[in-house]
């Protein structure tokens, strides 16, 4: 018989020593001779290794798109939005070139006249602190539809109003919400025709928001995607796309909801106009924010006076009134211009500068670029013009100088403010 399989500890286990009459006799084998004999008959399995799984990794899940809107719908968004903007400024410069005309038929003081100004201004600089709380809460549609609903409403009350506290009023919920133009209008027709106009106006945009503006919010609708409950979020596409969504099958229906996420209604809280407070206390954007109001208080005290001065000193009518508004208002629109591309070129010009030293990589994103130096070279010459024409314009109203001189003024002064805006506007990217 072959002799058995065995192993090498079993072999030890077998050859202990044994003792007989106290003598110790070893039978541990020569290791060198130890041979371990495979039985043909039943011969041993190959060892296996244990069967271990491998866990496949997960595909990466696609990353849904930041918005679901199409780059035509993003253009008519912006467009609107753009266009709703434009309304407050419009409201606020078509109505100076009528100020002498409104003293005259209400039968007060120009100077109480001017006070509807000054209240239309203090509201436009408190209503955003609700009106922004209000947006990121609730939403920017209905933002949209309530302001514009008080406009429209104001203008139908301002062009029938009798009293000037009446005017004073509804000027303040207007602002809650050109001077080429309005002063046509008042030469043409009366001051109550720049209300009529500003109804048409404001009313056309109004029905465009309320029946076309989505919501755009991201707490609220997502990328998109998410269907918001209540009908002031609705849009006409909208409803017509949920309705033909209730006409499909109930199986579609529901898989389209599991799909998608489930709205949750969100509940109305009231504003609060404190939440934007917290910007001030940090000290560049209180610098900005205070250079910038005094820019935009001094346009507005110049533009104010422009009516009265040049119908009082220069004998002008009201259509003539309100053409000289052109010069301010076009050297805006340069001033804006040239001061963007000149912070553009300067900026260039410090990259190219500085990567001499720092290196070819170096650009405008490097966390040494000097971007507040880069950014404000330049602004005290603005400043300088400002004040320039300021003090230029005045002494022409008081020597009654010629026209041309005080239009002049009126270029040099909305040059520099509106210069003065655009290099203190400072994108998000570059903050």
């Amino acid at each position: 018989m072959a002799p058995f399989t065995t192993s090498l500890g079993t072999s030890v286990l077998a050859s202990r020593p044994s003792t007989s009459h106290g003598t110790t006799t070893s039978s541990t084998p020569d290791l060198a001779t130890l041979t371990v004999t495979a039985d043909e008959k039943h011969p041993t399995p190959p060892s296996t290794p244990p069967l271990t799984t491998q866990k496949t990794p997960p595909e990466p899940e696609e990353e849904p798109p930041f918005s679901t809107f199409t780059p035509l719908q993003k253009n008519l968004i912006a467009l609107a939005a753009s266009l709703a903007a434009l309304f407050s400024t419009l409201s606020s410069f078509i109505y100076y070139p009528a100020l002498t005309r409104i003293s005259a038929d209400l039968g007060v003081s120009l100077m109480l006249v001017q006070l509807t100004i000054t209240s239309y201004l203090v509201i436009a600089g408190v209503a955003p602190a609700f009106m922004g709380d209000m947006a990121d809460r609730g939403g920017r549609r209905p933002v949209y539809v309530l302001m514009f609903g008080l406009m429209v409403g104001a203008n139908v009350g301002d062009r029938g109003v009798r009293e000037w506290a009446g005017l004073l009023v509804l000027r303040m919920v207007q602002s809650a919400g050109s001077s080429v133009i309005g002063g046509g209008l008042t030469q043409g027709f009366g001051w109550r025709a720049i209300f009529w106009f500003l109804v048409i106006f404001t009313g056309s945009h109004f029905v465009v928001m309320v029946l076309f503006f989505p919501e755009t919010q991201r707490k609220i609708v997502g990328n998109g995607s998410i269907q918001p409950k209540g009908l002031i979020y609705q849009t006409v596409l909208s409803l017509i796309r949920r309705k033909a969504e209730q006409t499909e099958s109930k199986d579609a229906a529901t898989e389209g909801k599991q799909e998608g996420e489930i709205p949750k209604r969100r509940r109305l809280k009231f504003p609060n106009p404190l939440a934007c407070l917290p910007v001030l206390a940090n000290k560049g954007s209180l610098l900005v924010i205070l250079i910038t109001a005094i820019n935009y208080a001094v346009k507005a005290a110049l533009q104010t006076s422009l009516d009265a001065q040049c119908v009082e000193l220069y004998g002008l009518n009201y259509l003539q009134a309100g053409l000289v508004y052109l010069p301010s208002g076009v050297g805006g629109g340069f001033g804006s211009y040239f001061a963007g591309k000149f912070v553009d070129w300067n900026y260039r010009r410090t990259v190219t500068r500085l990567a001499k030293t720092q290196g070819s990589q170096y650009d405008k994103n490097s966390p040494e670029f000097p971007l507040e130096k880069t950014r404000l070279r330049g602004v005290y010459l603005l400043s300088a013009t400002t004040v320039l024409g300021i003090i230029g314009y005045g002494l022409t109203l008081k020597f009654r100088w010629h026209i041309a001189v005080m239009l002049i003024m009126q270029l040099l002064t909305g040059t520099a403010t509106a210069a003065t805006f655009t290099v203190f506007l400072l994108p998000d990217h570059q903050r």
